[in-house]
């Protein structure tokens, strides 16, 4: 099978298989490293709890569960719509587009990206016919005991309550609100869901400036951080207590009006693309849920991404996770055989990202990716040559190695790895870059850094 035709579930369980063999690859360490000393890598490895959570993900991945709660024109729908990348909203400047509890399923042709809950306006009174009764009479029930009740049918994995990036919009009564629909949760689930505040419309925070820019003024920073800090006053006065306080811009014109879209065909409506995407830390958000939710839900957010990017992100917890065991490696009084140590660690994050990529690549190709990349050569001994080429870069006396020159290391052979397997970057420039990048550890995205 071509790599391009292979699902991100295919290329996760490659990577499943692979990993329930390390006991094998790592018997391919030299025989200079003591038994007590591979067993206490063997350890490293599979003790590491961030490893074990992404390998429980991958196991029993699926789609995340959001729900939405704020006041009606806060821009709950372009959110979802921001948060898929999609168009799976009613999306509207001339009236409010959500008028009812609605869940939002995001696809991708047969699959199920993710489920979006998102309730209408707090504090709106929501009329409902009286079923304990013949007649027609309805009765008004308020929005909040609407949405526990449909809160507790959902059961979200995480809660974003949606408020617009002004000083005006700050207000207590519906942090009160969050704060019982939070506890209607725990006195059920038994845990506190998550709750992100999200502050939308940051890009109509003064100064004005041109929409489509990628970067935000000095200024217009600022001031959005000062209501950034007027909502965590708020919350810390009210004792409520928030994963985080993200603000954004979820604008995106898809060059074309509602009705034109609720008219397309099913096959227009599916190559529909963004005309511009004004988006201004979303990735942040995204990133924050990932951390928040259970391992489940945060695999299967990091899969809902257009291929490409569902696989870089997978692909960077793994190089975080593999840095942080060379650190520990590297830590272990293992005198000169910690280099080959590292050699094998770095081959099996090569081997990952390779599956994550839709390879078909071994340990041998990997250690082979290694030596070009450090410009060493193919040479029977691959280990030799990259030990005693990447010796050249640590700037430590003795034969040792430094924890941080380990996780630094280890991270930049990732980042290239990302780069060279997933977007196609050539060797010869990872090549020129990797000898600085050894240098620091940096946390840039391989599709901007490709």
């Amino acid at each position: 099978m071509k790599k391009e035709q292979r699902t991100i579930e295919e290329r996760l369980e490659a990577i499943k298989n692979f990993y329930n063999k390390l006991d094998d690859v790592l018997g391919m360490l030299p025989d200079v490293i003591p038994d007590e000393m591979i067993e206490r890598v063997k350890k490293a490895i599979f003790d590491d709890a961030d490893l074990k959570r992404i390998m429980d993900g991958i196991e029993s991945n699926r789609p995340p569960r959001f729900m939405l709660v704020g006041r009606t024109g806060v821009g709950k729908s372009s959110l979802i719509n921001a948060i898929c990348g999609l168009y799976v909203a009613k999306v509207s400047d001339a009236k409010i587009g959500t008028t009812d509890i609605e869940k939002y399923t995001c696809m991708d042709g047969d699959r199920v990206l993710m489920e979006i809950f998102d309730s209408r306006g707090i504090a709106e009174p929501v009329a409902l016919k009286n079923e304990d009764s013949d007649s027609e009479e309805t009765v008004l029930e308020s929005a909040e005991e609407v949405l526990k009740k449909e809160m507790l049918n959902f059961m979200p994995d995480a809660i974003l309550f949606v408020l617009i990036c002004d000083r005006i919009a700050i207000n207590k009564e519906d942090i009160e609100y969050v704060k019982n629909l939070r506890r209607e949760y725990w006195k059920k689930a038994g845990v506190e869901v998550p709750v992100i505040v999200v502050m939308t419309r940051a890009d109509a925070m003064r100064p004005f400036q041109n929409e489509t820019s990628d970067k935000y003024s000095k200024q217009k920073l600022e001031n959005i951080q000062d209501v950034v800090k007027m909502m965590e006053e708020c919350c810390a006065e009210q004792h409520f207590e928030i994963s985080d306080i993200i603000p954004v811009s979820a604008w995106i014109d898809w060059g074309c009006s509602n009705k034109e879209i609720e008219n397309m065909t099913p096959s227009e409506f599916k190559n529909m693309t963004m005309k511009t995407d004004a988006r201004w830390n979303i990735e942040k958000l995204i990133n924050c849920l990932e951390e928040n939710m259970d391992v489940d839900a945060s695999m299967g957010l990091m899969m809902a991404a257009g291929l490409n990017k569902a696989v870089e992100r997978v692909a960077m917890k793994f190089v975080k996770v593999f840095a942080g065991i060379a650190a520990a490696v590297a830590a272990m009084p293992i005198l000169v055989a910690d280099i080959a140590v590292l050699t094998i660690l770095q081959a099996i994050l090569v081997v990952i990202i390779g599956y994550l990529a839709g390879e078909d690549i071994s340990i041998e190709s990997a250690k082979k990716f290694l030596a070009n990349l450090l410009g060493v050569g193919l040479g029977a001994n691959v280990f030799k040559l990259t030990a005693r080429q990447l010796s050249k870069l640590i700037p430590v006396a003795g034969s040792a190695i430094n924890a941080g020159v380990a996780y630094s290391g280890t991270y930049s052979i990732g980042v290239m790895s990302v780069q060279y397997f997933i977007y196609g970057t050539p060797m010869g420039k990872l090549q020129k870059s990797f000898k600085e990048s050894t240098k620091k550890s940096t946390k840039q995205s391989p599709a901007e850094t490709a």
